[in-house]
């Protein structure tokens, strides 16, 4: 049996509603459900707020990869 995607979705209310295997899937979920939704690594690690960034997901999903992807690496980084 295959795991489960890695990069979650949750709406503003915090309800847990995607897991998806490529951030840019993420990004277009997230642009749908607005501020405050949220994409994290697993169920913790939140890599992006919509409303709170410097741009919208729908904006680019390629910006919301690259700075998901930064912020995760960031993370495994603190964790040496």
């Amino acid at each position: 049996m295959a795991a489960s995607p890695d990069w979650k979705v949750y709406d503003k209310d915090g309800k847990y509603i995607a897991a998806c295997k490529d951030p840019h899937d993420a990004a277009a979920i997230v642009a749908l459900r607005g501020d405050g939704a949220t994409i994290r690594w697993g169920h913790r690690l939140i890599v992006w707020t919509e409303g709170q960034e410097g741009q919208s997901a729908d904006n680019s999903y390629d910006y919301v990869d690259l700075l998901a992807r930064k912020r995760l690496d960031e993370y495994w980084k603190s964790l040496r």
